[in-house]
């Protein structure tokens, strides 16, 4: 109310001379007994003094508020903020509180208070957009400057490319580009490009008076980092506006950018204890909640979101630089491509399967045969890396690869020769861990597909508790590869060093599947997944006359034979370990043309066998007009981001 009627203000422009409420009314127009029972409050709370009955003079807060930065503060948290907390026991009672809502229907607390989102209120009141600016701008002037806390010159001033093409900092969300320039200033020696980088509102306003030496690129965070290679990636106080699933996003698209051993991640933010959290830091994380959606972090909540998106705290003599009050704290991540893998894999996997352990053998996630004989056969665990990899795809003429149960990092580094398949938690144990899987594989990793064992907890993938998976991944047009596993196998009646599991029962277990998603009505109901069974279909094409037969008549379906041939036929068939004449002859006659595709199962096929069966293929293929539609255009029309590499 003082700032709003004024009062502040006058106060502030007798530079030290007091001044009567009299006075004031006659300055402002307000009453003059109304100006006495304001004036008592801000006088309790330091904001100027009071100096005589009735009378009052500026300090130095006075002149603090009255900046445009701390009146603009002032403003933006009455206008705001305070209209939530007002709403906050109805906004309870009537829709429980979202703390992250992703449906229309889950209003956070801004938008009940307010009737629109955060972001979006700035885009309809310019006026609180200005005030949020200076106040952003400003908030931290006089304290300890990020680049204190963090010697950046001591640190990563060494080994900085003397380029002048070189970037040397991106300040990524800056704003006004005050980071940037505070650091130019304090260290004009570090050499390289500075680059300031905002959505185009804030660019083009910037633009009319941008700081010296400072380029300005318009940048959505949401997007792929456009500067490559940048010696410090600056996020300041961007990751508490945002859920964990943003954030990845948000880090995953720099990452991308960044040289390994050379780029670094600066991240400007609080971080909270585990226990004990201050006052200001807890007040902090709750109103981010209310205001955006967003959380100021724990420790161990800033370890969980960089190992998701695929960064890793540098190991020195500090991991994290803290200011005063260890409540800001500056954090230094930088490209690591093993945590990656185990942000995806080694938090899911582990859980997924009884049968299986994921482990991390030379950067990469790789299944550990269990101890079992019947799984193994005694057969030891194969050798990968991604240079084998590629050594043996050179070898066999082999342009690109889709790894299943492989590492998004390889994928991540060689795009034109890898790609990968997402591998998600049990079906049976954590549906909800299942969607959020799809969702930050498929839109933040960028996974070609999702891969999927043939059974979960003793139930088939047609299951109904299965549903919400499908629908989700129908409504992503998301390829699907079905390998097997070993839950439908009755291991008491098996003599594994002649009958291993993999040579026999696998085949079958993928036949169950397919079959089991045809007569639950399933795959009839997701048309727009595109499913791959693994080994040439197991023993689906040469059986399925018998199972669409004896189904029917064993009304174990309501699809006539005739439908679920025509069905069987809508899957797509990989030629892993089916590469031989007499499969093939038979598979090339039931599929539907541009439903094969080559398979090499690669390293668990030995490489002998592979080129045995790649001679074989290529002798089947010789004659055929559509031995390309096999060999290549298939696997392209399925994962088409690889027809431009």
């Amino acid at each position: 109310m003082a700032i709003e009627a004024g009062l502040l203000q006058a106060i502030g422009r007798c530079k030290g001379r007091s001044i009567t409420a009299e006075a004031l009314s006659k300055a402002t127009g307000f009453n003059a007994l109304l100006i006495v029972r304001i004036m008592r409050l801000v006088t309790y709370v330091g904001y100027c003094k009071e100096v005589g009955e009735s009378e009052y003079a500026a300090n130095e807060v006075t002149d603090l508020i009255n900046t445009p930065a701390m009146t603009g503060a002032e403003r933006h948290h009455y206008d705001l903020f305070f209209p939530i907390g007002a709403v906050l026991p109805q906004y309870m009672r009537e829709t429980g509180v979202h703390q992250f809502p992703t449906r229309p229907e889950d209003k956070s607390p801004f938008f009940y208070a307010h009737n629109i989102q955060f972001w979006n209120f700035f885009e309809e009141h310019p006026e609180d957009r200005r005030d949020f600016d200076e106040y952003m701008s400003e908030r931290r002037k006089g304290l300890a400057q990020w680049y204190e806390m963090f010697p950046v010159a001591s640190v990563l001033g060494p080994g900085t490319k003397d380029d002048s093409q070189a970037v040397l900092f991106v300040d990524v969300g800056g704003n006004k580009g005050h980071e940037a320039a505070s650091l130019h200033e304090a260290h004009p020696e570090l050499p390289g490009r500075l680059i300031l980088q905002d959505l185009p509102p804030m660019i083009e306003r910037v633009s009319k008076n941008s700081p010296k030496d400072i380029e300005l690129i318009p940048y959505d965070f949401f997007t792929p980092q456009p500067i490559k290679g940048a010696r410090i990636y600056y996020f300041r106080n961007i990751c508490h506006d945002w859920s964990h699933e943003h954030c990845c996003t948000i880090l995953t698209n720099t990452a991308k950018s960044m040289e390994k051993g050379y780029s670094r991640i600066l991240i400007d933010e609080f971080v909270l204890p585990n226990t004990g959290a201050s006052l200001r830091g807890s007040a902090m994380d709750f109103m981010m909640m209310m205001y955006a959606s967003g959380i100021e972090r724990t420790m161990r909540q800033w370890e969980e979101l960089l190992e998701l998106s695929g960064l890793e705290l540098i190991k020195g003599s500090q991991d994290i630089w803290v200011a005063a009050l260890s409540v800001q704290a500056a954090i230094m991540v930088a490209v690591g491509f093993v945590i990656l893998v185990l942000g995806l894999f080694g938090k899911y996997l582990r859980k997924a399967q009884g049968r299986m352990n994921f482990a991390m053998e030379s950067g990469y996630s790789v299944v550990v045969w269990n101890k079992n004989a019947a799984l193994s056969g005694a057969k030891e665990l194969p050798s990968w890396s991604p240079d084998q990899s590629l050594e043996f795809m050179k070898r066999n003429n082999i342009r690109a690869a889709i790894l299943a149960l492989g590492a998004p990092a390889t994928s991540i580094e060689y795009p034109s020769q890898f790609g990968f398949l997402a591998t998600l938690p049990s079906l049976s144990e954590d549906i909800d861990a299942c969607l959020d899987e799809i969702q930050y594989s498929l839109s933040v990793l960028e996974a070609d597909g999702v891969n999927l064992l043939t059974s979960y907890g003793g139930k088939y993938l047609g299951h109904p508790d299965f549903q919400p998976v499908w629908n989700e991944l129908d409504k992503r047009s998301a390829v699907v590869f079905i390998h097997p596993n070993l839950e439908g196998i009755d291991s008491s009646i098996q003599e594994p060093r002649i009958l291993p599991s993999p040579v026999f029962d696998w085949t079958h277990e993928t036949t169950r599947t397919a079959a089991h998603l045809i007569m639950t009505g399933m795959v009839q109901t997701h048309r727009e997944c595109k499913i791959i069974l693994s080994h040439g279909g197991g023993s689906l094409p040469y059986i399925v006359n018998r199972i669409a037969n004896l189904g029917a008549d064993f009304q174990l379906m309501e699809a006539s034979p005739e439908e679920f041939l025509d069905e069987a036929r809508r899957f797509y068939f990989d030629l892993a370990l089916a590469g031989y004449n007499e499969p093939m002859q038979l598979l090339l006659e039931f599929a539907r043309p541009g439903h094969i595709l080559y398979g090499s199962d690669y390293p668990w096929g030995q490489e002998k066998i592979v080129a045995n069966q790649l001679q074989t293929i290529n002798k089947v293929l010789l004659e055929r007009e559509d031995a390309r539609l096999i060999t290549q255009d298939a696997a392209l029309e399925l994962i088409p981001r690889l027809k431009n590499k």
